[in-house]
């Protein structure tokens, strides 16, 4: 898993390169969570490198967004393949973060 990081705006982009399962998820939870203590804990998933997941990845993005919740940020994701977004709607994730199809659909969403 190659893990990159940039800004939009005042969001932190978070670009994932490969697989996010099981034996890489703590390295991708170090990433994101460090996201959290920052003075603008805003940070969106950039997935579009991610040829699939598993259970445990989704683990992580929930628990991610709830603590980034409660810092009064936000986490999203954007990028997903169709696989991925198929598995996505079935555990309802949209319901609990933000889930944008590309890059600048979620520019659009967030910065107009």
């Amino acid at each position: 898993m190659e893990i990159r990081c940039e800004k939009i705006n005042h969001w932190e982009s978070v670009i994932l390169q490969g697989p996010f399962i099981v034996t890489n998820t703590d390295q991708v939870y170090r990433v994101l969570n460090q996201i959290k203590d920052t003075d603008s804990p805003f940070c969106v998933v950039d997935l579009y490198g991610v040829p699939f997941m598993d259970s445990s990845a989704i683990g992580v993005l929930l628990s991610v967004s709830k603590s980034i919740a409660a810092k009064n940020g936000s986490l999203a994701v954007f990028g997903a393949n169709e696989v991925i977004m198929d598995v996505f709607k079935a555990v309802q994730l949209p319901n609990h973060i933000p889930v944008y199809l590309s890059r600048d659909e979620f520019i659009s969403s967030i910065f107009g």
